[in-house]
């Protein structure tokens, strides 16, 4: 599990989400939780989760969700 806590160094500095649009360091707050499970030596099944807080710098405030699975196969 991982969190993160994200603002910008300088409020009026540009940001790569075309969505945040005020000038606030502000960026928001992501909680993350992953799961990996190798099922055989060379194969494996990955399950992550995702929830962004948007902060001052959004004008939707709505929290966002990311889903992400993938097998990775080995040789």
């Amino acid at each position: 599990m991982d969190y993160y806590w994200l603002f910008k160094a300088d409020a009026d500095g540009p940001i790569s989400d075309f969505r945040a649009n005020d000038t606030s360091g502000d960026v928001g707050q992501e909680v993350d939780v992953f799961l990996e499970w190798r099922i055989f030596s060379d194969l494996s099944w990955t399950f992550r989760y995702g929830r962004f807080f948007p902060g001052q710098a959004y004008g939707d405030r709505q929290p966002r969700d990311f889903l992400y699975t993938g097998l990775n196969v080995s040789f």
